[in-house]
C-alpha cells in the first residue's frame, strides 16, 4: 500500500474557502477529494497532458496550426485558469 501524508494549509481567507466550497458542491465532491484531484492533475507529467491533447493537435495540424501555436494557446489557457483560481503562477 502506498504511504500517504496529510497537508495542513494556513492563511486561507474566508472568501477563498467559500468559493472552494461552492466549487466542491458543484462537483458533488468534498474538500479533501477535490483538492487531492487538483494536486494530482497539476503534477501530472506534461507528456500525459500532451497525450490527452493529441487529437486536438492532430486536428489543428490538419488545419494549418503549428505545435508551437498550440503550445502557446495551451500555456495561455493555463495561465488564465491559474489567475482565475488565484494561483498566480
Amino acid at each position: 500500500r502506498m504511504q500517504t501524508h496529510t497537508i495542513q494549509i494556513s492563511g486561507i481567507p474566508d472568501q477563498i474557502l467559500k468559493r472552494l466550497d461552492e466549487r466542491v458542491k458543484e462537483k458533488g465532491s468534498d474538500r479533501e477529494s477535490y483538492l487531492r484531484e487538483l494536486i494530482e492533475f497539476d503534477l501530472q507529467p506534461a507528456t500525459m497532458l500532451r497525450d490527452l491533447f493529441a487529437p486536438v493537435r492532430r486536428d489543428a495540424a490538419e488545419g494549418g496550426v503549428s505545435d508551437e501555436e498550440i503550445d502557446a494557446l495551451l500555456e495561455q489557457a493555463q495561465r488564465e485558469a491559474r489567475a482565475t483560481l488565484g494561483w498566480g503562477r
